[in-house]
């Protein structure tokens, strides 16, 4: 178990001076969290459902850019 400070400068929260508490604290929280979250839950039921559509990934076509004018001044 880890203690640190807080601190929040412009809009980003920053911890500092993280300090040991207690050493192997809620040890079985991890494997706890892993088999109670929702991507657990998803994988263990996606082989069970039908597989529905196929995803293509997207690839860009090489090829030139074509610039507009407007894109182009500074």
């Amino acid at each position: 178990m880890v203690q640190f400070d807080v601190s929040v400068h412009r809009k980003l929260r920053i911890a500092d001076n993280p300090r040991l508490v207690q050493e192997k604290a809620a040890s079985h929280l991890p494997e706890a969290l892993r088999h109670d979250s929702p991507l657990a839950a998803e994988s263990e039921t996606e082989g069970k459902r039908q597989q529905g559509a196929q995803i293509i990934p997207f690839t860009a076509k090489p090829g030139p850019r074509q610039f507009r004018a407007a894109q182009l001044k500074a």
